[in-house]
């Protein structure tokens, strides 16, 4: 079974700016370590972001937002690593930043890791 698509990864996620907001209020309510659903929502937001960057403008002017869409999924990659966690069926080392089924690396990492956690909040 491959990664899910993107539109099936986000399908529930909230707006971007609420989620910015949200995101941004979890940083300021927590002391010490963040949460995995703080790396994990993190991650899904800049993934989202550069989702729309790669549609709406040219590769070079996207660059920015894909890399900082790399740079947050390695985030969530370490925290699992480091925490043994996962929500999805593959794990954190069962791709190389290049492989995936749909060419995103670690990018359909955090879309699996998504999916899953947004259907065990709205189960």
């Amino acid at each position: 079974m491959p990664h899910p698509s993107p539109d099936e990864a986000y399908a529930h996620a909230t707006n971007i700016v609420r989620e910015i907001d949200s995101i941004a209020d979890m940083s300021r309510r927590t002391s010490g370590a963040m949460p995995r659903d703080f790396w994990l929502r993190k991650a899904a937001l800049v993934d989202r972001i550069a989702l729309k960057e790669e549609a709406t403008f040219s590769p070079e002017v996207a660059a920015p937002a894909v890399r900082a869409a790399e740079a947050a999924a390695e985030q969530l990659l370490a925290y699992d690593r480091k925490h043994g966690t996962r929500c999805g069926r593959f794990s954190p080392d069962s791709l190389s930043s290049s492989d995936s089924t749909d060419g995103q690396g670690h990018r359909a990492y955090v879309r699996q890791e998504y999916l899953a956690w947004s259907s065990a909040e709205y189960a």
